[in-house]
């Protein structure tokens, strides 16, 4: 890939559109601790965005590398952003750089591996991976063989820490067992029950999924807390995040519409005064449902995932605190999206370490 034109600039956050191609892998610690460290250094380099001829986003730029750093910068209210801009000649060299921008680094190996690992999967070869990534076949087999030798390593690891009971709480948890009755088919404690739970919990991988086509969206309100989630129509693409306060308002839900809605999506909700001019904030085509004329119609799908969303935490943990509401929120999206992380604690290993 020729080398791109560049330019590093000042533009506002809400000009910057998540790419819809590259899957976006940080755990909820990992999140965490980068949240810590911009709060106390701000940003220290720029994010890469790019631009090219007949692009679906208008007047705006598409990360192709440093999302989380812009999620975090929003998530901290702030406005503008640093950027490199990159004048690609079509989408699919923004794709490759994409690819390339999250193989470098000290864990370039290991991340190669995984990348190659996830390709194979979908039945590329390894000579078709090395052409993309402009590496050499024998590099691409090497960070394979590396990846099995790191997953082998985790796994003896894990065998030795609580072999009988780690593998046995594993299932049971992928397979959305109660707190309660697990405490009875493993004769364990009940904090332990909770701590390997939410060991389990937080490696799991961060999916948000730009939604487009017809999408619904709503909040809920909670005890200090308020939840606004968000579903692709006919689809499992499901989307969520929190506001760490007692309501929602129309500055919070546009920006959760830059974050994770498509441009040009038709989007329903219900009648609140958040949404009240929304499409003039981004670029959707907004219908309404008004719940006091008992009018259900275009929410339905949002309304029954906020349902389910109570009943998961309700028979799943019995209860639960503004500490831990988050954590279960994304479990229960992460549930939803991919199934099939939780057919089996092998499947959940082979997504998560």
């Amino acid at each position: 890939m020729t080398k791109t034109k560049t330019q590093i600039k000042t533009v506002k956050i809400k000009e910057c559109v998540p790419n819809s191609w590259n899957p976006n892998e940080m755990n909820a610690r990992q999140f965490a601790s980068l949240k810590k460290a911009i709060t106390k250094f701000g940003q220290t380099k720029p994010i890469q965005v790019g631009v090219w001829p007949n692009m679906k986003v208008k007047g705006g730029y598409v990360i192709v590398g440093g999302y989380h750093t812009w999620k975090v910068l929003g998530e901290l209210g702030n406005a503008d952003i640093e950027v490199n801009v990159h004048d690609f000649k079509n989408e699919d060299e923004a794709k490759l750089y994409g690819l390339t921008d999250n193989i470098h680094g000290s864990n370039q190996q290991l991340k190669l591996g995984k990348l190659a690992y996830e390709l194979t999967q979908n039945g590329y070869s390894v000579k078709e991976i090395a052409q993309n990534l402009g590496e050499e076949d024998v590099n691409v087999k090497d960070a394979l063989d590396l990846v099995q030798d790191e997953i082998e390593k985790k796994m003896a690891e894990l065998k030795k820490a609580e072999r009988e009971n780690f593998v046995a709480l594993n299932f049971i948890w992928t397979q959305a067992i109660p707190v309660k009755q697990t405490q009875k088919l493993c004769h364990v404690h009940e904090n332990s029950v909770y701590h390997w739970f939410r060991e389990f919990r937080l490696h799991l991988p961060q999916f948000e999924p730009i939604l487009e086509g017809i999408v619904q969206m709503d909040e809920a309100y909670f005890k200090n807390v308020s939840l606004l989630m968000a579903k692709q129509v006919d689809s499992k693409k499901l989307t969520s995040q929190m506001i760490f306060k007692n309501s929602v308002d129309k500055k919070e839900a546009a920006h959760f519409l830059f974050q994770f809605i498509q441009p040009k999506t038709q989007l329903h909700t219900d009648g609140a005064g958040i949404y009240r001019g929304i499409d003039h904030w981004w670029q959707v085509t907004h219908r309404v449902d008004i719940h006091k004329k008992f009018e259900f119609g275009l929410t339905s799908e949002i309304e029954g995932m906020f349902g389910n969303l109570r009943t998961f935490i309700r028979r799943m943990y019995h209860h639960t605190t503004p500490e831990y509401l988050p954590e279960y929120v994304s479990e229960f999206c992460v549930r939803f999206c991919s199934p099939e992380i939780f057919e089996s604690p092998h499947t959940y290993l082979q997504k998560t370490l």
